[in-house]
């Protein structure tokens, strides 16, 4: 999810975990270069060079020349590291001179920036009020921020064990004093040799680190794929593959940083420079993402508010908010319950066929109604941009887009025996609940079924779930403040006696004959033909359906442009041998389907031909119409007729006498 237009792509799985206080931030030198204007770890080491007035034939001062022209070309780039330099260092000077030095150079100015700072902290405090934060700057910027929020290094690391520790603020590789005049009692993390204590030899860094990523996602910033800390510690922690959670890292967008970061196992979140080349697309991202995090529900009350005025109105990425909401049951529940209801129009965002969908060039036979492509109007900002070969970009995009009404994981993970269908008992003949999130969009559906496009939504569907459908007709038989449209309800009661053949077995009257084969005819078996020859509907393709949307609440509907219902008929039963014992009985059940397959007719056919019982010998093409749909249902019946009178005359008259009554 995006919270600003240019921002990064912010997992869903990364933001529902941090909603539950299941994330750690690891904090690098870019938080404080970012608005306070602080060294990097590299920069900090050029200036106590300058600082210690180191010659320029020192080892330090010559590795620290080659390590910039190794970092201009991303190929040699990491060859040589800060720490490699504050090596050299120890070599020529004091180890207490080159801390001290560390410390005045990072001492920041009277007043700094700390919007940056403020913004983690606030991402790192859990609804609770802890604060757990990691970071491997030696400033007190943070605590700057917060004087009341704790302080520890590497004497005083929390027990990881205990889910309600407030960690505080945790200097992983020591801090400074609060003069600024030197380290505190636990020194820095700075040389080669250092580092090689706390990740490798005695590895107290390492252990609490893996600790950490063991029970927490972790989410780095500030950071280069090639610092040393992430060096030292995802490369080890690769090698013996001891992360539990997935890592993620901020990144701005350069393929090979990417790249490298993969290479340690990292998910990258890549964000864009802004137009000047600076990070406030990451920092007003995370900004905002903060905002959220102090406030959840008011956060939630904004975006729904702004779902109101209709997807169309909003950008990609406001959408995309909106998806984020019903992603997770709390969030779809809060979407169902906003009074008024959130219009149907989000049915096209949420339906990930309808997004797919590109509107074709009109033919001559088209109205002048504006073709709509739902791209424009529907896109969330993870969608891909449509291709110019339409059926080539809806394959694809079933597979990959987004789709509320499918199950996710927290679906999966939500689910209990209720949900599942038994081998006897109650779950075992009716249909099994919805999972939580999805009942909670059922619920919204019914609230929002009297609106044309909800009706032209489930006009398209293959079939709809039963909980769906009774939520309609509840909401439906209840909807006293507002007349629904005579050609909605019309509507709704075609999707209604649809759902009644939803589950019709395709073909099963060649089941039928199997059965027939296997123990001949009885009155089991003509019920069975009965049931089985019996007309049904089928839902249709909607005329118009490349124009499509309903959205013009103005313009005059009509049953057909919301749903198309067809009459179809088992021909499969025309090839039953019927035995003259059971003839006058099928005939009699026969003629019963009939009488329901012209009614049936009548409701949902443009017009009836039916062809005269006997052909006519001038007509061309007869055969077609006069073996397919009800022409050839109705001649069939004609057939066992027949038959009937040459077997048994009177039980023709007495069934002639039913049908004419």
């Amino acid at each position: 999810m995006r919270f600003i237009e240019n921002g990064p792509d912010i997992p869903d799985e990364l933001l529902h975990a941090q909603d539950e206080g299941n994330v750690i931030f690891f904090c690098g030198a870019g938080v404080s270069m970012a608005h306070a204007r602080l060294p990097s770890f590299a920069d900090l080491a050029q200036k106590v060079i300058d600082d210690l007035g180191a010659s320029e034939e020192s080892k330090a001062k010559k590795l620290f020349s080659t390590f910039k022209d190794l970092n201009k070309d991303h190929h040699t780039r990491g060859q040589i590291s800060a720490d490699h330099i504050f090596s050299a260092l120890i070599r020529s000077f004091d180890n207490k001179d080159i801390n001290q030095s560390v410390a005045r150079c990072l001492e920041p100015p009277q007043e700094p920036d700390l919007t940056a700072h403020k913004t983690i902290l606030q991402l790192s405090r859990l609804q609770a009020g802890q604060t757990r934060l990691i970071t491997t700057n030696f400033d007190l910027l943070f605590e700057a921020c917060n004087k009341k929020v704790k302080s520890v290094t590497r004497t005083s690391l929390p027990r990881i064990e205990f889910s309600d520790n407030d960690w505080g603020i945790i200097h992983l590789h020591g801090k400074v004093t609060p003069d600024y005049s030197g380290p505190d009692e636990d020194g820095f993390v700075l040389s080669s040799s250092e580092f090689g204590d706390a990740y490798l030899a005695q590895g107290w860094a390492r252990n609490f680190v893996k600790d950490v990523l063991k029970r927490f996602v972790a989410v780095f910033i500030g950071y280069s794929a090639d610092d040393p800390p992430v060096r030292y510690l995802l490369e080890g922690l690769q090698q013996h593959n001891n992360t539990s959670h997935k890592i993620y890292a901020f990144q701005n967008a350069d393929d090979e940083a990417v790249a490298q970061w993969d290479e340690k196992g990292v998910e990258a979140i890549v964000y864009d420079f802004n137009e000047n080349g600076g990070h406030s697309y990451l920092w007003d991202s995370l900004h905002a993402w903060s905002v959220r995090t102090k406030n959840p529900a008011a956060w939630k009350k904004r975006v729904l508010v702004k779902a109101r005025k209709g997807p169309a109105k909003l950008k990609p990425h406001e959408r995309g908010m909106v998806a984020h909401l019903v992603k997770s049951k709390s969030g779809a529940r809060a979407f169902s319950l906003l009074d008024p209801p959130i219009p149907a129009e989000w049915l096209c965002v949420f339906d990930h066929h309808i997004r797919a969908k590109q509107a074709d060039k009109k033919s001559h036979f088209d109205s002048d109604e504006e073709l709509i492509n739902p791209y424009q109007f529907y896109a969330l900002d993870s969608d891909p941009p449509p291709s110019d070969r339409n059926e080539e970009y809806e394959s694809q995009a079933k597979q990959s887009l987004w789709d509320a009404f499918a199950l996710n994981s927290e679906d999966f993970d939500a689910l209990g025996y209720y949900h599942l269908p038994a081998m006897r008992g109650g779950n075992s003949s009716g249909s099994s609940s919805l999972p939580t999130r999805l009942e909670y969009l059922a619920n919204w559906f019914g609230r929002i079924s009297h609106q044309r496009i909800a009706a032209w939504w489930a006009g398209r569907q293959i079939s709809i779930n039963s909980q769906v459908l009774a939520n309609v007709k509840r909401r439906l038989d209840k909807n006293k403040k507002k007349k629904v449209p005579t050609e909605i309800i019309r509507a709704w009661n075609t999707l209604f006696e649809l759902s009644h053949y939803y589950d019709r077995e395709v073909h099963q009257e060649y089941r039928l004959q199997d059965q027939i084969k296997l123990s001949g005819w009885s009155a089991f078996i003509v019920r069975e033909y009965g049931r089985v020859s019996a007309p049904y509907l089928k839902g249709g393709i909607l005329y118009g359906d490349r124009i499509g949307i309903p959205r013009d609440n103005r313009k005059k509907i009509s049953v057909t442009s919301l749903v198309k219902a067809e009459v179809r008929y088992p021909e499969g039963v025309y090839r039953i041998e019927v035995p003259d014992e059971f003839l006058a009985q099928v005939v009699n059940t026969l003629r019963q389907n009939l009488e329901s397959a012209v009614d049936l007719e009548q409701d949902y056919s443009y017009w009836i031909d039916l062809c005269a019982i006997e052909a006519d010998e001038d007509a061309q093409g007869q055969e077609y119409t006069r073996s397919h749909g009800l022409s050839g249902y109705m001649l069939y019946f004609v057939r066992l007729f027949r038959r009937l009178l040459e077997v048994d005359k009177d039980a023709a008259k007495r069934e002639f006498k039913r049908w004419r009554d």
